[in-house]
């Protein structure tokens, strides 16, 4: 039986939860039924040229507009000359270009991805989803809260939505290079290190997080705290740490690709996001190190962290409850190691990658057999 060409198409691939999903689904569906190619709408990105090294087809499609009606044929052309048997699409701008191509080049399977609760979208983003939605015979949810958001802004039915969870390789810590790290950072063996692994957004919450480090410096003053991402939002958190007067304990490392290394840097782990969050990826790449998290009651986070059994919950935009709940971890080395523990089981249960894998292959066996 030949292999059923799998084509999935996403904005662009730069660093991120979702490009981290779409390069897993690349490299590592099975090969035995299914040939992956990624199409980037608009552009590349890191991950896209990591991909190209990994031996994946990848290609950028330069459309930045819905009207550039020359790409968008090519586009249509190229799905019926190739004979794409399944189109996957990832993000707003994807799956509008996508699943309008796929359409009119009469491709026999569209999914679309929703990796977040898009919460920004005005009234016309609702009404192109719920008609593209129509032709689409499932929409993939990471979580069950952006599964539950589809269904109730969007009025996706409950039946075409599926819930997959995110997952990532098996991951350790790796003690290599800490040491040179540690140095490059400035952190003094014995000093302890509060990290965060998040784009600079003002969603993703980093500035609640640089609130509370200054209520936790004032207890713990040896304390460290290490960002690791970039984006946007960066002079302005930057800006604030300088006006708390605690710039020399807030690290800003920028964008990494060596997260295992850096995750051995950390004694604790926070996500303090405060708009949306469709899963949290970081959180769950932590739990697989075996690092005590530490999350807000906000979208899918609550899916993947049980409050005080795989790690802390505490409320969104509330730097004086994220303060605590860093406080209580950093006196109590026990409870640091038991949600650890606890955390890397629950991982290994729901969250790895090839349990991801296994659903979406399922998913499109069952409609290639029908």
């Amino acid at each position: 039986m030949p292999r059923v060409m799998v084509l999935h198409l996403v904005e662009d691939l730069k660093l991120g939860g979702m490009e981290q999903v779409i390069a897993s689904l690349a490299l590592h569906l099975d090969k035995t039924h299914f040939d992956v190619s990624v199409f980037c709408v608009s552009r590349g990105g890191l991950i896209a040229d990591y991909l190209v090294r990994q031996g994946v087809r990848v290609e950028i499609l330069g459309i930045t507009s819905y009207f550039d009606l020359s790409r968008l044929l090519k586009l249509i052309l190229r799905l019926r000359i190739e004979k794409v048997g399944i189109i996957h699409t990832h993000g707003y701008f994807a799956g509008v270009v996508g699943r309008i191509a796929g359409l009119l080049a009469q491709t026999e399977v569209i999914i679309h991805h929703v990796h977040s609760t898009y919460y920004g979208y005005r009234k016309r983003h609702f009404a192109v989803e719920r008609l593209l939605g129509t032709y689409t015979k499932r929409v993939v949810c990471c979580s069950r809260a952006v599964a539950d958001h589809v269904q109730d802004r969007e009025k996706i039915p409950a039946w075409k939505c599926e819930v997959i969870y995110n997952g990532i390789p098996e991951i350790r810590t790796v003690e290599t290079g800490a040491e040179t790290l540690k140095q490059q950072f400035n952190i003094l063996t014995k000093e302890p290190v509060v990290g965060s692994v998040a784009n600079l957004f003002e969603h993703k919450g980093h500035a609640y997080l640089i609130q509370a480090a200054r209520i936790v410096l004032d207890h713990y003053p040896s304390v460290k705290f290490l960002l690791v991402g970039d984006g946007p939002m960066r002079p302005a958190l930057q800006a604030m740490a300088g006006n708390l007067r605690i710039s020399s304990s807030i690290i800003f490392a920028g964008r990494r690709q060596d997260i295992p290394v850096m995750l051995n840097l950390m004694d604790i782990f926070v996500l303090p996001s405060s708009g949306r969050e469709g899963l949290g990826i970081s959180i769950i790449e932590a739990m697989a190190a075996g690092k005590p998290a530490i999350g807000t009651i906000l979208g899918g986070i609550p899916e993947v962290i049980e409050d005080n059994v795989t790690g802390l919950l505490v409320p969104p935009a509330n730097h004086e409850a994220l303060a605590g709940a860093i406080l209580s971890l950093l006196g109590n080395r026990r409870k640091c190691a038991e949600l650890g523990e606890n955390g890397r089981t629950r991982y290994q249960e729901k969250f790895t990658e090839k349990l991801m894998l296994r659903k979406i292959e399922l998913l499109y066996h069952s409609f290639l057999r029908c």
